[in-house]
Parts: C-alpha cells; sequence; structure tokens
C-alpha cells in the first residue's frame, strides 16, 4: 500500500496539489513483517542441512548462513570473489564494483561444502574460471553455457530445504 501510494503522493506534489499526507498515512493498514518472527537458528540450519543431499543446496546454506549475506547477493558472486584466508577459511567480496561493496567470511564448515560443490561441478565436465558464478543453475550438458542462480531458484532452493526438514509449515510463511 505505502508503495503504491509514494507514487500518487509524488504525483501529487510534482503537481503543486495540497493534500494532507500525514491524515492519510494514518489511515494505512499497519505494516506486517514478510520474513517471520524469529530468526534462523543453529540447530534450525543443521536441521536444515541434515535435511537435504544436493551439494549445491547445502553450499549455498552454509554460505548464505556463515556470511550473512542476503539472498539478492548470490546471483553476482564469482569465483575472483572469493579469496583463501588463514584457518581454512575464505573472505567473499560482495556486491563488487558497487556502492555496497563489503568483503565478509565464510568459516572452515563452510569452505568445506562449497568446495566439495565445485569439485562435484568440476568433475561433471563444466569447465570453470574466476569469471564463473559461484552457484550455477543446473543443467544437462557439461559444454552448455554456465548460467548464474537468479534470485528464484535461490529462494526455492532455501524454501526446499526448509520444507524438507518441517521447520515451518506452509502457513507459516
Amino acid at each position: 500500500m505505502r508503495t503504491y501510494m509514494a507514487g500518487i503522493q509524488a504525483f501529487f506534489e510534482t503537481n503543486d496539489i495540497e493534500l494532507r499526507w500525514k491524515k492519510i498515512h494514518r489511515l494505512f493498514p499497519a505494516k506486517v513483517k514478510k520474513t517471520g518472527t524469529k530468526m534462523w537458528t543453529t540447530k534450525d540450519i543443521n536441521v536444515m542441512l541434515s535435511s537435504v543431499r544436493d551439494l549445491r543446496q547445502k553450499a549455498l546454506i552454509h554460505s548464505l548462513a556463515a556470511s550473512g549475506v542476503r539472498r539478492g547477493a548470490i546471483l553476482d558472486l564469482k569465483l575472483r570473489n572469493l579469496q583463501e584466508m588463514p584457518n581454512e577459511c575464505m573472505s567473499l567480496l560482495v556486491y563488487e564494483r558497487n556502492v555496497e561493496e563489503y568483503t565478509t567470511f565464510i568459516h572452515a564448515e563452510a569452505v568445506y561444502w562449497l568446495k566439495k560443490y565445485l569439485e562435484y561441478i568440476r568433475d561433471d565436465g563444466e569447465y570453470i574460471d574466476k569469471n564463473s558464478p559461484l552457484f550455477r543453475k543446473t543443467y544437462q550438458l557439461g559444454i552448455q553455457k554456465v548460467i548464474s542462480m537468479n534470485e528464484d531458484l535461490v529462494m526455492k532452493s532455501i524454501w526446499h530445504a526448509i520444507r524438507v526438514s518441517e521447520l515451518r509449515t506452509d502457513q507459516q510463511k
């Protein structure tokens, strides 16, 4: 509602039509939290990880949980954004060449699953270089062009893990 009204408010203000926006905003419905009522605990993450078998899902969940990045950041991550660190950790450059660029880190367990996933796709015949996407869509043939996961696919992967782990029912989404 607020998003739709912002455009209408901008239209009226641009055309010098005075309205009492404070009163209008009081009529808006209360904001509803979209993401749920609590954070995922370490136990929840472990339940999700034990419920999925796919290496990409395990690496994705580990990377998101360890680094704290938003799911939208996954889309633009390339292998060049990873850098080895001491104690078997890695740094991850997020939003490369953007004003929001920052570096975060993933721990040894996340690195283990990420390397296992990358080894799997290499063994599957995929050519990987520093410009390859960190997480890619699945494909049928190793010779096909590699395409990065899109946000919808990231969400489906996460919700699949949540659903099979039975941490939340569909009514709790």
